[in-house]
């Protein structure tokens, strides 16, 4: 039996990466510099889930998570692709999967990263119904 994994990515400069890789190498321990990147990285998806659960509606976000859904699977994106988009870019991938969501396509093309990063963690929990319900109660009513 597979057990829930929950797989996320972090960026880390390259100067970092050298001195965990070395440390790596050397036998050294690396949890701390990890754990402060991990901090990092939880501390931006939590200011944009603020952000993020503000600006859509139940409906909207449901509709918005199955839209990103239908354009991983169908173009192969990879949810860390599309993390990086920008709003604008994230804004024309919805308008090609419902051109008729104009209010949806507006307020994605003014999305920042931190939420970008938030919506995309939102969309990948459809795969579980329970976890998915629970965050969608988080939009606004």
């Amino acid at each position: 039996m597979r057990k829930n994994i929950q797989k996320i990515t972090v960026e880390i400069p390259m100067k970092c990466y050298a001195f965990i890789r070395q440390n790596v190498l050397t036998g050294r321990k690396t949890s701390r510099t990890l754990s402060r990147y991990l901090f990092t990285f939880f501390t931006v998806l939590a200011d944009g889930e603020r952000s993020l659960f503000r600006v859509f509606s139940q409906a909207e976000a449901r509709r918005l998570a199955t839209i990103l859904d239908a354009a991983h699977h169908a173009d192969e994106l990879p949810w860390e692709e599309l993390c990086i988009f920008s709003g604008m870019r994230l804004g024309a991938l919805v308008g090609l999967y419902a051109p008729n969501e104009t209010n949806i396509i507006s307020k994605v093309s003014a999305l920042g990263a931190f939420e970008i990063i938030a919506l995309m963690e939102y969309a990948q929990t459809l795969g579980t119904p329970e976890l998915f319900a629970r965050q969608t109660t988080r939009f606004r009513g």
